[in-house]
């Protein structure tokens, strides 16, 4: 039995006052924080998390991006606080806001913070993807996709050369272990073009080569879903929504034994409580 939790968006932040932010795209951050986003997150939701966590025992915690708000140092130690605060084995994977600047992301500001090498030769800092055996015929596959862009824009890349090494390392894994990809960005396109994934189409290709990949974990939407596309050749699909909004925040607690998958999902109403439950089998 594999036991884990699936989160996404937390969205730590810190205001800064410093002129320098109006040379890169901080400023644009920092305005949507003053403005926005310090009344739709709430950085208290993942501390009343943690007791659940571990009264459910759950002993493997994955993040499916967006740890910080525009990259700051502050804000990754913040993320990095409470991932040691939780005590659990944590796997992350950066999204666009942990890549918000063109120098956070040329200079991989946040594998400063989160690991990146697990298992084999292969790393989340520079190749981009990484694995790590959780169990006996189980993987954990992590798929860096973000990078800074435009003011206007959060769109994600499944880059050429992450393709070759992904492909790569599916390939190294036996075919008969299964496989779980943790990613930001959703496989299809969101509400729009400026934030969708580019080359999205050709990660389906290869999912659909690798059937061995059963569940495809993300985040970037801020809206929960649950969609088994697996007639369709392709993973179960899951999003945990985000863990932080003040509005809605939601978590996956999820089950994985060689017959099924179960996804308990939670929600946030005064305190953290399980809201609907689905089973799926292999």
């Amino acid at each position: 039995m594999i036991r884990f939790a699936q989160i996404s968006d937390l969205h730590f932040a810190h205001a800064s006052w410093n002129p320098q932010q109006f040379l890169s795209k901080q400023w644009l951050g920092n305005f949507n924080l003053l403005f926005f986003r310090q009344r739709q997150f709430l950085s208290e939701r993942l501390d009343d998390l943690i007791p659940l966590l571990k009264e459910k025992g759950i002993h493997r915690l994955v993040v499916c991006g967006d740890i910080s708000s525009t990259s700051r140092h502050q804000e990754f130690e913040m993320g990095k606080k409470f991932i040691e605060k939780t005590g659990i084995q944590t796997f992350a994977v950066p999204g666009n806001h942990d890549h918000y600047t063109r120098k956070a992301y040329r200079e991989k500001w946040f594998y400063n913070y989160f690991p990146s090498q697990y298992e084999g030769e292969f790393n989340l800092r520079d190749h981009g993807v990484a694995a790590q055996k959780l169990a006996t015929g189980w993987w954990m596959v992590l798929l860096d996709t973000a990078l800074a862009t435009s003011l206007v824009s959060s769109e994600g890349l499944f880059s050429i050369v992450a393709e070759a090494h992904l492909e790569r390392l599916l390939r190294q894994i036996p075919e008969n272990d299964r496989i779980i990809l943790v990613t930001h960005y959703p496989l299809f396109s969101p509400d729009h073009d400026r934030k969708k994934l580019q080359r999205a189409s050709a990660l389906q290709t290869l999912l659909r080569r690798h059937p061995n990949v059963k569940l495809y974990l993300h985040g970037h939407t801020h809206r929960h879903c649950i969609a088994d596309l697996r007639p369709d050749g392709l993973p179960i699909l899951l999003d945990s929504g985000t863990a932080s909004s003040k509005k809605r925040a939601t978590c996956n607690l999820i089950e994985i034994t060689d017959q099924k998958c179960v996804i308990d999902v939670y929600s946030f109403d005064e305190c953290w409580k399980k809201e609907r439950s689905t089973s799926l089998q292999w």
